[in-house]
């Protein structure tokens, strides 16, 4: 029996979620149905877990939470 995929429907923005902690709830989301925004300041390591993932189940956003202006 499939484990429900209790986060369908949902959009997850996950900032600093090109490596670590932060990249594992992003596939953790993924697996549980969620759609990831993949927010960080690495763009290559962020486009990388985008494509690991799946273009259709997340996307990526460079953004730098240092900053308190973004465009």
């Amino acid at each position: 029996m499939s484990k429900p995929r209790q986060l369908h429907g949902k959009v997850a923005l996950i900032t600093g979620a090109a490596s670590g902690i932060d990249e594992e709830t992003v596939r953790l989301f993924s697996v549980n149905g969620a759609f990831v925004v993949v927010a960080d300041i690495d763009d290559k390591l962020g486009q990388k877990v985008v494509v690991s993932i799946g273009i259709n189940h997340a996307n990526f956003h460079h953004y730098d939470v240092r900053g308190e202006k973004q465009s």
